[in-house]
């Protein structure tokens, strides 16, 4: 399998202290996800780097705006034998060598969306996945949340100033919807652990602080996560909460600050064996779940 043949040859790569992944996979700052068989390396929610299997090596590609040693729009790749595709750099050791620099133009401007994502996955360690594309045309599912007992529950994260409009409250509602027809196909769970299941084969410190607990079961409601607001804006919130659950999102989280979320400390109940049933969030006096 073409991730596989990624994994195994980051494995190699990452024997070498000097190499450019041996430094991303040791930085502390770096989150993965696998856009199919596609690893994409990400810092503040920037996706920066995606690493793709070819029969003469790794083909690694860059956004053009974070290339500091060309000039804009010079196009280059990044092993000698890869073909002269659009938006690659040509010279790995260049990434090496200047390392810091790179990851630092990346990090200049937080992504507002994925930041909040990238920040929930290195600080929760029961944070599985982020950026997971169940099917063609689904939503994306923003954070794979594994819970004790081999549970997983999909969530949709949100900064509260985005739902502000009662149209992108609506907007959020149909991704719900669409998401929850989604998690009720059998194929959804074997998605999910199979893409869990990629964790033991990369070579990286986030990779290694996967859980690894086997998938149980896959909760069939997806759960809404708002967050990002001041203490003043809590009855706003609270407000678009109500709003979102009028229209059929029954599960919806408000955290004001998101270093407080914390569903490790949250449970699940009445859960069968296929996923389905009702399932109930409990959380500490720091959170609020509406």
């Amino acid at each position: 399998m073409p991730w596989r043949q990624v994994c195994a040859r980051l494995a190699l790569l990452a024997q070498d202290g000097t190499s450019w992944w041996s430094q991303v996979a040791r930085d502390p700052q770096t989150v993965l996800a696998w856009n199919d068989h596609t690893l994409v390396v990400r810092w503040a929610g920037n996706a920066a780097l995606w690493v793709d299997a070819l029969p003469q090596g790794l083909l690694v590609r860059t956004a053009e705006e974070y290339l500091c040693l060309s000039p804009p729009g010079f196009r280059v790749v990044l092993e000698p034998a890869a073909a002269n595709f659009p938006g690659i750099i040509r010279q790995v050791d260049d990434v090496a060598r200047r390392f810091v620099a790179f990851r630092r133009r990346v990090m200049r401007v937080a992504h507002p969306q994925a930041g909040l994502v990238d920040f929930l996955a290195l600080r929760e360690p029961c944070v599985g996945a982020v950026d997971i594309l169940l099917a063609e045309g689904a939503p994306r599912v923003d954070l794979v949340l594994v819970h004790p007992q081999g549970v997983l529950s999909c969530w949709l994260v949100r900064r509260a100033e985005s739902l502000r409009s009662a149209s992108a409250r609506h907007a959020l509602v149909r991704q719900a919807a669409a998401l929850r027809r989604e998690l009720a196909q059998p194929q959804s769970m074997a998605t999910l652990e199979g893409l869990l299941g990629r964790w033991s084969h990369v070579p990286a410190l986030f990779a290694s602080k996967r859980p690894r607990r086997l998938v149980q079961a896959v909760c069939s409601e997806p759960a809404v996560l708002i967050t990002g607001f001041l203490p003043e804006l809590r009855p706003a919130v609270t407000a678009w909460a109500e709003d979102l659950r009028s229209q059929g999102v029954t599960r919806v989280v408000s955290v004001a600050d998101p270093a407080h979320f914390s569903p490790r400390h949250w449970s699940m109940a009445e859960i069968d064996g296929r996923g389905g049933g009702a399932w109930e969030l409990r959380s500490d006096a720091a959170n609020t779940c509406s």
